[in-house]
């Protein structure tokens, strides 16, 4: 026998006579768990015999033998991983340098990933963040959609809500809207939605909110401070502005009445954004200021 190959055998363990009187000239051992048997000291004489063997493969053994367990080291003949032949020397030149490279290898690469996927971590983030209010909208259309309840499409866009508006405000400006507003608008003929009268007890606000804005022609919201620092306000006007951008982009739904004046650095980027982008109506107490913001309140609502 000139050639035997034990490639990728799953062999653990040679024993010290395994190859005695044998003629091989070719020993395939790669690939093998050779590594922890050849770093005994009963491997010392396993190729003592060999007198024929040229070639032996010992690739992929997870081994850690010595180079003084290799009798003739220095006269024998490495091939690395590019086919090119290397003497005693030069394979442990390159032998030298494996740990360093290996390790830079796999810290440059551990680091690149760790970043790559910390930087698409943060674009993702970034996006859903940029676009929380069309996520939330675009989930409770579907949720209404599959599971809620649907209007009719009547030729007389009148007959296709609820209310002619739904209104928006913080609880501290109660007495304003319910004293003002209300009885302003109402005695116009206008029905009118406000969340402490309307909403529907046992279902979730955030339902109670999407489907006032959705049942109704016209969403007013009235801006002051305690209102930009309510959560459900926020929610309540934000849901409205995807209302008006994605399914009434033309009629639009959404009236911004601004209450008092608030800094612009207190509000939020959405509120700041629309309002300048969209007319607005700021209400005042004076007399002839007060009666042209009733009237283009009433417009407002009404168109």
């Amino acid at each position: 026998m000139e050639k035997l190959s034990l490639s990728r055998c799953y062999c653990s363990y040679l024993g010290p006579k395994f190859l005695n009187s044998s003629s091989i000239e070719n020993l395939q051992l790669d690939r093998n768990y050779l590594g922890k048997s050849l770093s005994h000291d009963i491997a010392k004489t396993m190729f003592e015999n060999v007198d024929t063997l040229k070639i032996l493969n010992l690739s992929t053994n997870r081994i850690t033998k010595h180079k003084k367990h290799f009798i003739g080291f220095d006269e024998m003949t490495f091939v690395n991983r590019n086919g090119k032949q290397l003497n005693a020397k030069e394979f442990l030149n390159q032998v030298n340098h494996l740990n360093s490279d290996c390790m830079s290898h796999t810290l440059e690469i551990a680091l690149s990933s760790t970043g790559a996927v910390i930087a698409l971590t943060i674009v993702v983030i970034a996006v859903l963040y940029k676009n929380r209010w069309k996520i939330r909208y675009w989930y409770y259309m579907t949720r209404r959609k599959h599971f809620g309840y649907q209007l009719l499409n009547n030729e007389n866009e009148e007959d296709q809500y609820m209310y002619d508006a739904f209104i928006s405000y913080a609880d501290e400006d109660g007495e304003f809207i319910r004293e003002d507003i209300m009885p302003k608008l109402e005695e116009n003929g206008m029905k009118l939605c406000v969340h402490q009268r309307d909403f529907l007890p046992g279902i979730p606000i955030a339902d109670n909110i999407v489907d006032a804005i959705q049942n109704s022609r016209k969403t007013l919201v009235v801006i002051s401070r305690p209102f930009i620092k309510g959560k459900w306000c926020m929610y309540e006007f934000n849901m409205a502005r995807m209302e008006t951008m994605n399914e009434r982009p033309e009629a639009g739904c959404l009236v911004v009445v601004l209450l008092e004046v608030v800094p612009a650095r207190d509000m939020p980027l959405e509120l700041l954004e629309w309002i300048k982008v969209h007319s607005y109506i700021e209400y005042t107490n004076d007399v002839e200021g007060g009666l042209l913001f009733w009237d283009k309140l009433k417009a407002a609502v009404r168109n």
